[in-house]
């Protein structure tokens, strides 16, 4: 199994324990898809270090990295992309999708769809386009 087939799995398995725990307390789960047209991901984790909150988690996945939110909704996602954007502001373009459980899926696959689905959207817009809808 190659590395980034991993992170896939291991994306989808913190995914949907997050969406367990959010069930039972009745609390939402976010995920921010991201890309950048000029930058590889290894480029995009270090932009974010400083930013991403400690108690979220990070993949990279063939040119995309995904950021899991726990306990967020997604108004609070949404801040955390405006924390990402700023923290590159001027030196690199990047492009956001995000999904939100219980609104945009009940399974780790259908959230990681629906943030793929608006990540493609975000790409046929302008610099540090988010599309959450």
């Amino acid at each position: 199994m190659n590395a980034s087939s991993r992170a896939v799995l291991d994306l989808e398995w913190l995914l949907n324990y997050e969406m367990r725990a959010s069930a039972r307390y009745r609390r939402c789960v976010s995920l921010a898809l991201l890309t950048s047209p000029e930058a590889d991901v290894e480029r995009i984790g270090q932009a974010l270090a400083g930013v991403r909150r400690e108690c979220d988690k990070s993949f990279y996945l063939n040119g995309v990295a995904a950021v899991v939110m726990g306990e967020t909704a997604g108004d609070g996602a949404a801040r955390a992309v405006a924390r990402y954007q700023a923290a590159v502001e001027g030196c690199l373009d990047l492009r956001f999708g995000l999904a939100t459980y219980p609104g945009d899926g009940n399974a780790a696959a259908e959230l990681i769809e629906a943030a793929r689905r608006r990540l493609e959207a975000a790409k046929g817009l302008y610099a540090g386009a988010v599309v959450a809808q």
